[in-house]
């Protein structure tokens, strides 16, 4: 894991695709991210469709009110066409970085091979200063 913004908090982890979470918005399955670590992972989608379902995310405050963030596998998420294009990095940094909450990166968990599977709702530790992500509750019964 990469260190995008330092910090570290603990709360329930939640989030998924962002292209699922963009569209939840409005509906009664919005995502509820207030105090909560929010996962996100998307897949073949260039840099400003990102940025637009991530501005989405910001303008309900869903990206606000969570407590860290932590960034899983972005596969075939580069510009393709020849239009000059913010990078994939940038679009992350620009909407992620000010808003003064601990983000990692890097997380291999998502549309990946290998992917690690996610304890969504289970209790987490984000941790800014060692770069890790530690679940805090036995998931499994």
């Amino acid at each position: 894991l990469q260190v995008m913004c330092p910090g570290s908090v603990q709360g329930q982890l939640v989030g998924g695709n962002l292209n699922l979470l963009a569209y939840s918005v409005g509906t009664p399955w919005e995502i509820d991210t207030r105090g909560k670590i929010l996962f996100i992972e998307e897949i073949e989608e260039e840099p400003y469709k990102v940025d637009g379902m991530l501005t989405q995310l910001h303008n309900r405050g869903k990206l606000q009110e969570c407590a860290g963030i932590v960034l899983g596998d972005w596969n075939n998420c580069s510009a393709i066409k020849t239009d000059p294009s913010f990078s994939l990095e940038e679009v992350l940094t620009d909407r992620l970085a000010g808003l003064g909450l601990p983000v990692l990166m890097g997380l291999r968990a998502g549309h990946c091979e290998p992917k690690v599977t996610l304890p969504m709702g289970a209790l987490c530790r984000l941790d800014g200063e060692k770069a890790s992500l530690t679940v805090l509750e036995d998931v499994l019964a």
